[in-house]
């Protein structure tokens, strides 16, 4: 089993710095110049280590530079290397290369970090930063139609009205720099359609006259109707307006991509040294508001009852009712029209590209460089815009 002495070197990063801060004090970690597929990570240490590339072994026990250049990590994550919580940490002769990211969620673009050092002391000599590219972000899904109503109401409408269409939504906002990672943001939602109005009204019940509206007993102990009145059947209901469309979600945002992030109370050198950001991902269109709710349609009138005569005998006055003569019917009125269709929901709006930088400082972190170069892509598109790009530059600090 190997036990990370150089004669009997261990395969990975990960378990040279286990081994390395075994013992007391912290060995150096020497690395052949090989490529490894694996992202680095020095984190939560309270005593500093120097990580030494570009080595080839001689013989035995014995390691020397060689010359076929630093030590490659190829690393499958979107963080190369993280620094975390990490003291005097020394680096000599490596290239760090970060994967391209894709989107986290399917909506909002990943980002792309070489290095990201937080509240550590990195000195970086000979070594290679390079960063993929930011990943795209997404369109969400444009959300269904809400529930179509089934209500009915008196209306006095003669006029249908249609519900309006919800305002887009804005372009989205570029995102902030965390401890290791670059949060994209979505593109502002759109506003929801506005409702339909309620249908044209009803036509009114037909009329029935001469009804008995009371009964009383006579003189002659009969039962004798009161009064005649005219009754009419209720008008037709109106159908209701129908829900307005929801909102389109915002699409997203793009990821960044950034040589160097630089947070906390940190101190980063880099000497002979080359950083190098990807492109910034593209902002993506957002979703299409939803479709209005159809207006219900109108029901019938209802029919009132009118009663004849008056029938019975008085030697109970429970025995004189209405209605024992029989009855006919005013009819309900016709049934009032459909209640407008809801209007669709706005659009979402756009999500802003991803930046590209070179080196990013956050808080009062601090960046010296001593012969050392920096590159950059260009910033990503934002959503459905071929002009408009999300910013690039060598180094920005917030």
């Amino acid at each position: 089993m190997s036990n990370g002495e150089a004669s009997n070197p261990v395969q990975t990063i990960a378990r040279a710095v286990e081994l390395a801060f075994a013992t007391m004090p912290t060995r150096p970690i020497v690395i052949a110049d090989d490529t490894f597929n694996e992202a680095p990570r020095f984190i939560n240490l309270d005593a500093g280590v120097r990580v030494l590339g570009g080595f080839q072994r001689v013989a035995g026990s014995t390691w020397q530079r060689g010359c076929r250049g630093p030590s490659i990590f190829n690393a499958s994550s979107v963080i190369g290397l993280l620094a975390d919580n990490t003291a005097a940490l020394e680096l000599s002769d490596l290239t760090i290369q970060a994967a391209s990211a894709s989107s986290k969620d399917g909506i909002l673009g990943n980002s792309s970090v070489a290095a990201a050092v937080h509240n550590a002391t990195v000195t970086f000599t000979n070594t290679n930063l390079q960063a993929g590219n930011g990943g795209d972000g997404g369109t969400p899904a444009t959300p269904a139609a809400p529930s179509a109503s089934t209500c009915a109401v008196f209306s006095m409408t003669n006029q249908v009205v249609q519900g309006a269409n919800g305002a887009d939504g804005g372009v989205g906002p570029l995102g902030s720099f965390g401890v290791d990672q670059y949060e994209a943001q979505p593109g502002f939602s759109g506003a929801p359609g506005l409702d339909g109005g309620v249908g044209l009204a009803g036509a009114p019940g037909m009329s029935a006259s001469n009804c008995a509206v009371g009964c009383s007993c006579g003189p002659s102990s009969s039962c004798m109707t009161v009064a005649r009145v005219t009754i009419q059947g209720t008008p037709g209901l109106a159908g209701c307006g129908g829900t307005g469309g929801l909102p389109g979600p915002g699409g997203g945002g793009g990821g960044a991509s950034a040589g160097l992030l630089v947070t906390g109370a940190s101190r980063v050198v880099l000497e002979r040294s080359f950083v190098r950001a990807g492109a910034g991902g593209n902002g993506a269109l957002g979703a299409s508001g939803g479709p209005g709710a159809q207006g219900s349609t109108g029901v019938m009138g209802m029919s009132n009852t009118c009663w004849n005569n008056c029938t019975g005998d008085c030697s109970f006055a429970a025995n004189c009712g209405v209605g024992a003569g029989g009855f006919s019917l005013a009819t309900g009125g016709a049934p009032g029209g459909r209640g407008g269709t809801g209007g669709q929901g706005g659009n979402g709006g756009p999500g802003a590209g991803g930046p590209s930088w070179g080196i990013v400082t956050v808080g009062t972190g601090v960046v010296i460089s001593s012969d050392a170069g920096v590159s950059f892509g260009v910033g990503g598109f934002y959503g459905g815009d071929t002009v408009r790009r999300a910013p690039a530059g060598q180094q920005v600090a917030f």
